[in-house]
């Protein structure tokens, strides 16, 4: 709970502008300062923007359709939580350090129980940000996301795009190598293409045969293909899915090159 005192200073959370501040009748001397003790937030160290899910879902929270002051709702302002969220925990950073690929690394806490593992030397920069874990269909996983307002407007920022210097407008992709979309340390991290960034995508969720680029027919035959820079080739027909596995295997060192996928 923040306490505000006095009525020439407004003390407020890090939401701002919220709720009750953008109340036009909203008095910091309607009762004398010693007696003035208001529940704005909840957390002093809340960087959630206004207008946000206080869960740290990262989602609009929803326009409130009537005034309730003991819960410090208002009419026509976003709710703090959207329904339902109110039990999300937020798990919290651990403090230990471990090591991937020799470097020192360090986990920082999402929301749904999740981490991300950054190197050492990036975790504090990062950690003045909260973070939450949002799901991407695109790429049937999480990413780590943050909230951010200017000028008005709401944004996302990426993690991994903060890592490596993506800016918004920016069409520069940001690539995960191994293919664990929370892994962001700087060794797991390269710029890339949009073209570049779909060699490295996950195996897709109709595909029937297990392996990126083979489908099975309707005799049990399989057919190899594989797709680069919007051109798609036909790599042949096999009786086997170890053979046409091969096919793709081989066409993708030729045409990706580092792109590749390595992970699963």
């Amino acid at each position: 709970m923040i306490r505000i005192t006095g009525s020439s200073v407004k003390m407020r959370c890090r939401v701002f502008p919220h709720s009750a501040h953008a109340l036009p009748n909203w008095r910091f001397d309607m009762t004398p300062h010693e007696k003035i003790s208001t529940y704005i937030c909840g957390d002093p160290l809340c960087e959630i923007p206004f207008g946000f899910c206080h869960c740290g879902c990262g989602e609009l929270a929803p326009i409130q359709k009537e005034t309730c002051i003991k819960r410090n709702l208002f009419k026509g302002l976003p709710a703090r939580f959207i329904k339902n969220h109110q039990k999300s925990d937020r798990p919290i950073n651990i403090d230990v350090e471990i090591e991937r690929g020799g470097v020192p690394c360090r986990l920082i806490a999402l929301t749904k129980g999740l981490y991300t593992i950054v190197w050492a030397s990036d975790y504090l920069w990062l950690s003045q940000w909260r973070w939450c874990a949002y799901w991407s269909d695109d790429v049937h996983g999480y990413y780590a996301k943050r909230a951010e307002e200017s000028d008005g407007k709401h944004r996302t920022i990426l993690m991994h795009r903060e890592i490596l210097g993506l800016q918004k407008g920016d069409k520069t992709r940001g690539d995960h190598i191994n293919g664990d979309t929370l892994l962001n340390t700087r060794s797991n991290l390269r710029t890339a293409d949009k073209f570049q960034n779909a060699m490295n995508a996950k195996l897709a969720s109709d595909n029937t045969s297990g392996i990126k680029g083979v489908s099975q027919t309707a005799a049990n035959q399989y057919v190899a293909y594989i797709c680069a820079y919007g051109q798609q080739k036909h790599l042949g027909t096999f009786a086997s899915l170890e053979s046409a596995a091969s096919a793709r295997k081989r066409a993708e060192e030729e045409l990706f090159g580092e792109y590749a996928r390595k992970g699963a």
